[in-house]
């Protein structure tokens, strides 16, 4: 399976249909290195990476050889934030189909510079994870093959199953392969005709006396074979409609789940595009929907990331006054005066004692709250003391004392945290992730579990990184993989639940069951995706490199595919929409060709143009029902 959630859906489904099973258990090919290699690994010592994990020490080792004056190539001019995790990810590549440094050969790349710099990051890479320990996943797949070369397959009548659809590397192929030893069966999916992933024939269609369909979304199968598709039922389970832009095409989901009278757990909304997500939990909590989301949420959805997102702002500014009071105000913080939590600074006290402090912005600057608590005090004891009268002019300047020093000693306590730059403008990029993460863990205000679970996962993000970069980096540049790890940080993935409406990508909709689908964001300018290739490893040179290296002009047609298999895999009622219109950019939006297709499909006549699709959607959807 590609994760546990796809495959815990797949047994759940098969016990909702009536289909009985016991002791079947979804396992990943990273789990069944794990089952087979996990003994040994502990025994050695080796600790195991997850992605952004490698992604930090392909950043090590290049900033290493950049120093070295090693590379040629991708020698950088300037600070070029994306093109170490591009590289990152290309070395990932490699290794999973199971070449190394030694057989990358640089004749296969369109400049002998580049491909000596790619086996020169490659076999830095692999002295890395041996010098210190560590395994990543196409790591520890090449590890258990090594040890289930050495052992006699076990005796056991286990069977294991494949889905037929599920794109695999070399190397997970191979462990598949040795640890199956025979007893492995393919789980075929619902045909699909006119289609098929790039570098395979069609599947060919079946005869019309095997053809019968009972309703509209019975016929997805000949999306792409519309000629030879069964007759139209007409049934209404198969609708397409456009909204004025993104916001309004989630509305009216949520509009028509409920005027139907959908319950929320037996609806599932497939996305093309990330950016739906946050429309989707905007809007579900202002309603009080019940959601949960396959891929979980961004990190900046939560309070504790818009925390790291305006300490690094704050940074960022010079440490301005201004970024703090928008961080201090935004509600996403509580500032504490004593360890226990006991006293908490007022925001909006506290953003106007910032606003008259005079700081303006520097890290040095800030001593002027000291300095403006003692003139507070010195003015409090020129006034006379009047007994039992809290309003008097001496107390209110003993309070505002107060208030200035205690605003002091909690920005101080963030300063001290954060590092100084050095004589050349850099800083630690350890010491940043460590002091964000000590700051994050004070001041965060989490209202929810999702809150929870974000400033415990950023922390450790954070700390992981910070682990593996020793270097020291610009502000900017340390500011912006800060960023980065942000931006990657999803919570709360979950699984369908009761009481739920399901939101997925449109890869994973196939996993879902539900007899009511929603696929959001068919527009031309998302699906299905442009063919652009990888910066790294151009297609040519993939070509010349390994046949398992995936191209990527293959892209829209594999997005396709997966599409039309998910298409093919409904029951029930099927609603596809796209936003018509680009409310942001001021510009019309034509729909996908899946939607042309579809709209042929419904009427079974391949003649039909955007123009006959586009004059069918009726009223479009908008801020008013």
């Amino acid at each position: 399976m590609p994760g546990y959630s796809q495959g815990h859906e797949l047994c759940e489904a098969l016990a909702r249909s009536g289909a009985g099973w016991v002791n079947l258990r979804p396992e990943t090919t990273t789990g069944l290195a794990h089952q087979a290699a996990g003994d040994d690994l502990a025994e050695k010592g080796i600790t195991y990476l997850t992605g952004l994990l490698t992604t930090a020490v392909v950043e090590e080792i290049y900033h290493s050889l950049e120093e070295q004056k090693a590379l040629l190539y991708f020698a950088r001019e300037s600070y070029s934030p994306g093109l170490v995790r591009v590289i990152a990810s290309s070395i990932y590549e490699l290794r999973y189909c199971g070449i190394t440094s030694d057989t990358l050969d640089a004749d296969n790349f369109i400049s002998k510079d580049k491909g000596q710099d790619m086996a020169a990051l490659l076999k830095a890479y692999e002295h890395y994870l041996t010098d210190h320990k560590y395994i990543d996943a196409p790591g520890l797949l090449t590890f258990a093959l090594d040890l289930l070369s050495e052992k006699t397959p076990m005796d056991t009548d286990t069977i294991y199953i494949l889905p037929s659809f599920i794109l695999i590397s070399r190397l997970e192929r191979r462990l598949i392969d040795s640890v199956t030893a025979g007893r492995l069966e393919i789980l075929n999916t619902d045909p699909i005709y006119g289609i098929s992933r790039p570098g395979m024939a069609p599947q060919a269609s079946v005869p019309e006396d095997v053809a019968v369909s009972h309703t509209e979304v019975d016929r997805l199968p000949w999306l792409y074979q519309v000629d030879q598709s069964p007759e139209p039922v007409g049934d209404g389970s198969l609708s397409i409609f456009h909204a004025y832009g993104l916001i309004n095409e989630v509305r009216e989901i949520f509009r028509r789940i409920t005027k139907e009278g959908i319950s929320l757990d037996s609806a599932a909304v497939a996305c093309t595009s990330s950016e739906y997500i946050p429309v989707f939990y905007s809007l579900a909590r202002r309603l009080g929907l019940n959601v949960t989301y396959g891929e979980g949420i961004p990190g900046t959805l939560t309070g504790p990331g818009r925390v790291l997102k305006g300490l690094v702002e704050w940074i960022r500014s010079d440490y301005s006054v201004s970024a703090l009071k928008a961080l201090v105000l935004s509600g996403d913080v509580a500032l504490q005066l004593d360890k226990e939590g006991s006293e908490i600074l007022a925001p909006a006290a506290t953003a106007r004692m910032l606003s008259v402090s005079g700081v303006g912005w520097g890290r040095d600057r800030y001593i002027l709250l000291e300095r403006m608590a003692g003139t507070f005090k010195e003015k409090a004891a020129e006034e006379l003391s009047e007994e039992d009268d809290p309003d008097s002019r001496r107390e209110r300047y003993l309070r505002l004392s107060v208030l200035a020093e205690g605003i002091y000693d909690v920005i101080s306590g963030f300063i001290s945290n954060l590092p100084v730059p050095d004589d050349e403008g850099k800083i630690s990029f350890r010491e940043l992730a460590a002091g964000l993460s000590c700051i994050m863990s004070k001041i965060t205000n989490t209202q929810s579990n999702f809150d929870a679970a974000a400033l415990q996962g950023l922390i450790n993000n954070l700390a992981d990184t910070g682990r593996y970069i020793s270097f020291n980096l610009e502000i900017e540049e340390a500011l912006e993989r800060v960023e980065n790890i942000l931006d990657v940080f999803r919570v709360g993935a979950s699984g369908p639940k009761p009481g739920h409406l399901h939101i997925v990508n449109y890869e994973n909709l196939i996993w879902s069951c539900r007899p009511n689908t929603f696929i959001a964001g068919l527009g031309a300018d998302i699906f299905p995706g442009s063919g652009r290739q990888d910066p790294v490893l151009l297609d040519s040179e993939r070509r010349r490199i390994d046949a398992w290296l995936t191209l990527g002009t293959d892209k829209p047609v594999e997005n396709q595919y997966m599409m039309a298999l998910a298409l093919a895999s409904r029951r029930g009622r099927v609603t596809m929409s796209f936003p018509s219109f680009d409310v942001i950019q001021n510009r019309s939006v034509f729909p996908s060709n899946i939607l042309l297709q579809s709209y042929r499909l419904l009427q079974k006549d391949t003649s039909l143009d955007y123009t006959d699709l586009i004059n069918s959607l009726g009223k479009t959807a908008g801020y008013c029902p």
